[in-house]
């Protein structure tokens, strides 16, 4: 478990002072056509046929990665929190173009944190041998396990890597270990917490009828840690998560006061489209977020923003997709 002090560069704001503000990019899955040995075996051979057959290296645009990771950069968040999938299929070559077009944006941020998706533990070796970490680097925090961090205005952060062998499938697990850990900061920061950030690559709960299909359970055994939000965490709760390529805000119709903000692909085209680069920018003031902030670029590369007010009404969705101008 990590030092729940604040990081170093974190601003620790005091309210009434400049507000806390946190960005929030997910599911970059960067690519790669450089081939080695182990790259046409096992489940490996499926992510390269989806790469170029299944039509992910045209969905997925490259080199509008450098615009997006300039803007993240200029930026200069207190935090920038990646909810996960990095990569297309673990390959360390996937990890060196990641570290190497955000490392800039790493270094002006206050703290970087990345929890890792099911695609930056493809394989079980992967997995095993915790590729994305030795890939990133420590500029990026890395989350093994589980990780706290306490930031200005009262701000917590617990970051969650839930990524567990799953053979074809795409799911994570929470596990008793992730509780203990969410236990333990808890009591460590006290009074102190004034608003609780969850980073975590999985949601456990999705809008109803949004997803084009039912995923069904994409993050596993998590009820006992839903419970213990519900018992335990007085304050409002976000949680920062990717997973399903589209962006919302989605009021949790089960926990008081928690809401979940999906970061969407921002290198992902749409309808034969360019890729819109979205992704969110968190503003805390008073313990609280006052308004979650969508970055995305037009169809003629301007760069626009939309301040949307967080849904307080269980169970209420926001669409934040749908927002790109013509």
């Amino acid at each position: 478990m990590s030092n729940p002090a604040s990081p170093p560069g974190a601003a620790n704001t005091a309210a009434g002072e400049s507000p806390f503000r946190v960005v929030h990019v997910g599911d970059l899955h960067f690519w790669s056509l450089r081939l080695g040995p182990m790259d046409l075996t096992g489940k490996r051979v499926l992510g390269w046929g989806n790469l170029l057959f299944g039509g992910r290296k045209n969905r997925f645009r490259m080199e509008e990665a450098r615009p997006l990771a300039g803007r993240l950069r200029d930026l200069r968040p207190d935090w920038l929190l990646f909810s996960g999938d990095f990569s297309s299929t673990s390959r360390r070559e996937e990890f060196q173009v990641a570290r190497t077009q955000l490392l800039p944006a790493a270094r002006e941020a206050g703290l970087a944190v990345y929890t890792p998706g099911n695609h930056d533990a493809y394989t079980r070796r992967d997995l095993r041998r915790r590729t994305f970490a030795q890939c990133m680097g420590e500029e990026f925090h890395p989350v093994l396990d589980a990780a706290g961090y306490m930031g200005g205005q009262g701000v917590g952060l617990l970051a969650i890597n839930a990524t567990t062998s799953n053979g074809l499938g795409a799911h994570g697990k929470f596990t008793a270990r992730h509780l203990e850990v969410a236990q333990a900061l808890l009591g460590q920061w006290g009074s102190s917490l004034r608003l609780l950030l969850v980073l975590c690559h999985f949601p456990p709960e999705d809008p109803p009828g949004v997803l084009p299909h039912d995923r069904g359970l994409q993050l596993r055994e998590a009820q006992p840690f839903l419970t213990w939000l519900t018992e335990s965490v007085a304050a409002p709760k976000f949680w920062l998560h990717g997973h399903h390529h589209y962006r919302w805000l989605y009021a949790s119709p089960s926990v008081p006061g928690l809401v979940y903000l999906n970061a969407g692909a921002p290198l992902q085209c749409r309808k034969g489209g360019q890729p819109d680069l979205g992704f969110h920018e968190l503003e805390v003031a008073d313990g609280r977020v006052r308004t979650v902030r969508t970055h995305f670029r037009d169809s003629r590369r301007e760069w626009h923003q939309r301040e949307t007010e967080p849904p307080e009404q269980p169970g209420r969705y926001i669409n934040l997709q749908d927002i790109v101008p013509e």
